[in-house]
Order: structure tokens, then sequence, then C-alpha cells
């Protein structure tokens, strides 16, 4: 039951004085150690038995966490598995790519179906509106881009299948103080 170097590798032993393999916890960690127990001496995604973990220099599996690696963004479930796809962490939706990295930049994304715009450095909009490219969007509970109509504030809105809303109808419930003063300059005083 001891973490032990043999060689320039480590290992760990159980309590039979076994050398451990494959995926064990020990010490309240997961780790990860070779066919011939060697725990990992640097930082990477591996496959086992079907499932992406990622394993730390000296042989701990990430669980439950969001990480950088090599200037991306990861992150484990409670399993270790790494996150594919739209998941949720708290009370934040994420998007990761089929190779695990989480999307960080501002953009708008599609995923099955649906339109999400991704904020810089991570996370999914939700429960806000959404100003991007000059096009206005709103993001509901899910995430998603509202795609079909709805009403906000007293205001309803016929967003695109994009989720575009049109400057008409968000001017209705966000006038443009800039137009407002426009129009006032071309009021003519009359004595």
């Amino acid at each position: 039951n001891q973490k032990f170097k043999y060689k320039g590798n480590v290992y760990i032993a159980n309590k039979y004085g076994s050398v451990r393999t494959g995926m064990f916890k020990w010490k309240g960690d997961l780790y990860y150690a070779s066919d011939r127990g060697v725990l990992k001496s640097d930082s990477g995604i591996i496959n086992y038995e079907g499932y992406d973990y990622f394993v730390w220099s000296g042989g701990i599996v990430s669980v439950n966490k969001m990480f950088y690696w090599n200037g991306k963004l990861y992150a484990s479930d409670e399993n270790g598995h790494l996150r594919t796809g739209l998941f949720k962490r708290g009370n934040t939706y994420y998007i990761a790519d089929a190779d695990h990295t989480i999307h960080t930049t501002a953009e708008i994304l599609s995923y099955n179906g649906k339109y999400y715009y991704n904020k810089k450095g991570g996370g999914l909009a939700r429960n806000e509106w959404v100003d991007y490219n000059d096009k206005h969007y709103y993001a509901g509970d899910d995430a998603a881009l509202k795609t079909t109509t709805f009403t906000k504030s007293g205001v309803t809105f016929n967003p695109s299948s994009t989720g575009v809303i049109s400057d008409e109808e968000y001017k209705k419930l966000f006038p443009d103080p800039a137009e407002d003063e426009a129009a006032d300059d071309d009021v003519e005083d009359v004595d």
C-alpha cells in the first residue's frame, strides 16, 4: 500500500504488495497505471476501456474538474471521463468538441440542431440578451438561442431560424437613445 520508485519509474503497490495496474483508487484519488504498473510520467489524454481520461504527471486522473492543458480548456465528469458535446457544470452550460476541447472564443455555435452563444473564456449565454456581430439574440434557460416566437417584458419577438431578432423588434424593448436624440434635433423651435 505504498508508492515507490524503481529504475526511474513510479509504481503503487496494493496492501498485498502487488503492483497496481489500470484505473484504481488510492488514498482518495483516482490513478492510472500501465499494464506493467508504471504511473504516467507526463500529463496527457489516455483511452481506457472505451473512455478518454486526462492523467496528470504522476498518474492522478482528473475527476470532476475543469482545467487548462496546452492552452486549451477541458472538463472531466465525476467518473473522470472527459466531457464532449453540450454539458452543464454548476449553473453554466458548455460545449466541448470530439477532442474534448471546450470552446472559449465568443461565437455562435450550432449543436444538435440548436444555436448557442459561447462567451469569451467559455460558457454559454443563458437567460440573457446577446449582441454579437451587430445582431441580437436571446438565450433561454437551456442556453439555446430562441428560434420560435416568445414574449419578454410584454414584447413579442419572432426570431429567425438561427435566432436573430430584428432591429425593429429589439428596439421595442431597447430603444436607441442616439436615434431619440437625432429625432429631437430634427424638431424646429418656433417662437
